[in-house]
C-alpha cells in the first residue's frame, strides 16, 4: 500500500474518482458529485484542499478529503466541510471502514506529524469512534465535543402509518391548514421534474430570498448540485405556488432508501396559512408513495419543527486532535486539559 496527498480535485487519480462515484450513490453528500462541486464553489474560502489516499498500484482503496490552513502559525487540517455538511467520514473500499481509515493515517502518521491540529465534524458515533482511536494510535490528544443533531424516521412501511404515529397536534394543524387551503383555491404543489430544475430553482431561490434565512451565501454551489443530482434522479425539489407565485420550496435528496431534507423555506407573508408544514405534509406523502424511502432524514440542527414531524434523535459530535509531538499542538493540548479541569472543579463545587 502507498500513501499519497493531492491537492486539486482535478489531480485526482481515476480510480479515486470512480471509488467517490460508487460511494456517493448511495450517499450523496460523500461523494464525487458532492466534493466536486464544493471543492469549486466553496473550499477555495475554508482552506487548501488535501485529498489523503491509499492505494495499491493503481487502485485507490481509501480516500480521505481534507483542508489545511494555518492560523496564527498554527497548522490545521479540517474535515472538507462547513455548515452544509451534514456528515463527514473516510470513503474506502475495506470492508471495514475502521480498518481502512487506521491504514491511511499509519501510512500518513509522517504528513500529518506535521499538523498540529486536526478538526473533525460533524460525525456519528461509530465513525467519530473510529477517528479517535486511529488518531490516537498515531500519538494525537483527543477533544470530543457535541457538535449538532440529527432528526431522523426509520422503518417507513407507507404513508398512512408513518402518518398516523405523528404526533395528534401536527396531524391536526396540516389537516386543518390543508383543508383551508384547497378552500381558498389556486394552491398548487409539485415535485420538479429534470426538465423543470432550471425554472424551479428560480423559484427555490425566490422564496429562500423572501424567507426568515441569511442570504445563500454559495447560490452556484446549490444550483449546480441540484442539476448534477436531478440527471442522477437524486434530487426532489418541491414546491408550493399560490396565484402562480411560489411561497414555499424544499430540496431534498433520495438514494438508497433514504430521503434527505437538505434546504427548506418558505415566504413569511403566508406563515398563517403553514405553507411550509404543509409542503412537507405534502413531500412526506409523496416521496414514501414513489420512492418507497424507508428512511427521512432532517440532516443537522436540533430545531423544535423537527420533533413533530420526527422520532428518534441522535448526537453528531466533533473531535479536536492536538499532535502532543509539535509544540503548537501540545500547548493546545495542555490548555485544553486545563479548561477541561476548570469544568469539572466548577462542577464538583455546584454539586456540594
Amino acid at each position: 500500500m502507498q500513501f499519497s496527498v493531492v491537492e486539486s480535485w482535478d489531480e485526482l487519480p481515476a480510480s479515486a474518482v470512480s471509488l467517490l462515484e460508487d460511494y456517493g450513490r448511495d450517499h450523496p453528500f460523500q461523494g464525487a458529485m458532492w466534493f466536486s462541486l464544493f471543492s469549486r464553489y466553496v473550499a477555495w474560502g475554508l482552506g487548501e484542499p488535501r485529498w489523503l489516499l491509499l492505494q495499491d498500484g493503481q487502485t485507490v482503496h481509501t480516500v480521505l478529503p481534507m483542508l489545511h490552513t494555518t492560523q496564527s502559525r498554527t497548522r490545521i487540517l479540517n474535515s472538507m466541510g462547513n455548515y452544509y455538511t451534514p456528515y463527514f467520514d473516510v470513503i474506502s473500499r475495506d470492508a471495514s471502514p475502521a480498518h481502512g481509515l487506521s491504514q491511511l493515517l499509519m501510512m500518513g502518521a509522517d504528513f500529518l506529524a506535521r499538523h498540529d491540529i486536526i478538526n473533525l465534524s460533524p460525525l456519528v458515533g461509530p465513525v467519530r469512534d473510529r477517528f479517535e482511536h486511529a488518531l490516537q494510535d498515531i500519538g494525537f490528544h483527543i477533544q470530543t465535543y457535541h457538535c449538532s443533531s440529527n432528526w431522523r424516521e426509520r422503518e417507513i412501511t407507507d404513508f398512512d402509518r408513518y402518518w398516523s404515529q405523528v404526533n395528534g397536534r401536527t396531524r391536526h394543524t396540516v389537516e386543518r391548514k390543508l383543508k383551508k387551503l384547497q378552500q381558498a383555491g389556486d394552491y398548487l404543489f409539485s415535485i420538479a421534474g429534470v426538465d423543470e430544475i432550471e425554472r424551479a430553482l428560480l423559484d427555490y431561490h425566490e422564496v429562500y430570498f423572501k424567507s426568515w434565512k441569511v442570504n445563500e451565501p454559495f447560490p452556484a454551489f446549490i444550483d449546480e448540485l441540484a442539476r448534477q443530482a436531478a440527471r442522477q434522479n437524486l434530487v426532489r425539489l418541491g414546491l408550493l405556488h399560490h396565484a402562480g407565485r411560489p411561497v414555499a420550496a424544499q430540496l431534498w435528496f433520495v438514494a438508497a432508501g433514504t430521503a434527505y431534507i437538505f434546504k427548506l423555506a418558505y415566504d413569511p407573508a403566508y406563515h398563517r396559512q403553514s405553507v411550509g408544514s404543509l409542503l412537507s405534509h405534502y413531500l412526506f406523502r409523496e416521496i414514501i408513495a414513489r420512492d418507497k424511502v424507508h428512511t427521512i432524514d432532517y440532516l443537522t440542527g436540533n430545531d423544535a419543527y423537527k420533533a413533530d414531524w420526527m422520532s428518534e434523535t441522535r448526537e453528531l459530535f466533533g473531535l479536536q486532535c492536538a499532535n502532543r509531538r509539535s509544540l503548537r499542538g501540545f500547548g493546545h493540548m495542555t490548555s485544553s486539559m486545563v479548561r477541561t479541569a476548570a469544568r469539572l472543579a466548577v462542577g464538583r463545587h455546584s454539586a456540594h
